[in-house]
């Protein structure tokens, strides 16, 4: 049993050692990641765990150690490269530029469902016109006597020949605004 005993304290000797130095391994390759992340002036990004250059400004800086994240220049806004001479890398578009073309695609889809909407309307006012038109068209053909007030308050019929010139109007109006409504 002493033999027992022996051995399995030598192989609890070597399990602390063993998880000291994997906690240690751990702490160190967590250290070890890139702390710094910016983009310099020809628009390459570099990761470091050492903080970038001073001549770097503190908008091409994107991550820094302190978990602050600088977003990336704003949409349309170019990184010169080193020459200066056109070699521009345009930045993606940002939060604030999404919501700015989501507003905008709102609002046209708002004014197109306006615009449909009047249309509509319209439609509807032509349709109740046509109606109104084909209502009268029926009622002068069909010979019934048809009267009239005058402002001073006495009565006039329609005549034949008045009758007829406003059949006539009636028709002329229906095949210009009503055609495809016309029974």
């Amino acid at each position: 049993m002493n033999t027992l005993l022996k051995i399995a304290v030598c192989r609890s000797a070597w399990i602390l050692p063993l998880v000291t130095m994997a906690a240690l391994a751990s702490f160190v390759t967590e250290t070890a990641h890139a702390q710094w992340k910016w983009r310099d002036q020809s628009g390459t990004i570099h990761y470091s765990d050492l903080p970038p250059p001073a001549k770097i400004p503190k908008e091409a800086i994107i991550w820094h150690n302190d978990g602050r994240l600088n977003p990336t220049p704003p949409p349309g806004k170019a990184v010169k490269g080193d020459s200066g001479k056109g070699t521009e890398a345009i930045a993606k578009p940002n939060w604030r530029a999404k919501a700015e073309a989501m507003q905008k695609r709102e609002a046209e889809r708002a004014a197109k469902q306006a615009e449909e909407e009047q249309a509509l309307a319209q439609s509807a006012e032509l349709a109740r016109a046509c109606e109104t038109l084909q209502t009268e068209l029926r009622t002068l053909q069909s010979g019934t006597r048809v009267t009239s007030v005058r402002p001073d308050g006495e009565r006039d019929v329609l005549d034949d020949a008045k009758r007829n010139a406003r059949v006539d109007e009636l028709q002329q109006n229906l095949e210009k605004h009503c055609s495809d409504k016309q029974p």
